[in-house]
């Protein structure tokens, strides 16, 4: 089993949770993992189906059901928050991605650029800085998101 930190899709993570689980132990069905966390079996396949979000109420059973180490947990909740939120709200957890994971930025900035290239400019440089990661990657977005807040609300 890959570990989470080689995801960036929670539900990709927990589907290839279920088929690892059930190649070891043939008793492991989705209404066996929805027991485990309390959640209706059909809801749980829509989730790796990835039709459906896990409910905020469940993301402690899917950390416990998947053993998560503290710093892996923390991860787990930052993917769960980069698909579910707002386009202002991902650059914020974009960042505490680039902390769990720097290595995969590069290969992602491209992407990341035209996700957020409608309405909020980044520059690269405000990302990574001149040796490498700037401890202020979000630099000048919030000011960016402050002023788009203040011409919708007078």
């Amino acid at each position: 089993m890959q570990s989470i930190f080689d995801y960036l899709d929670y539900r990709r993570y927990l589907l290839d949770f279920y088929e690892w689980q059930k190649k070891k132990h043939p008793h492991f069905s989705y209404r066996y993992m929805s027991g485990k966390i309390g959640l209706d079996a059909g809801y749980l396949v829509k989730i790796l189906q990835d039709k459906l979000h896990v409910p905020e109420k469940y993301v402690d059973a899917f950390c416990t059901l998947c053993k998560f180490s503290e710093k892996e947990e923390a991860y787990f909740r930052t993917l769960i928050n980069f698909i579910i939120n707002p386009i202002h709200i991902i650059i914020r957890i974009w960042t505490a991605i680039i902390v769990f994971k720097p290595v995969i930025v590069l290969g992602l900035v491209g992407a990341f650029v035209k996700l957020v290239g409608n309405g909020i400019s980044i520059r690269v440089d405000v990302l990574f800085g001149r040796g490498g990661r700037s401890r202020h990657a979000t630099g000048g977005l919030d000011r960016q998101h402050k002023e788009g807040q203040d011409k919708a609300n007078p």
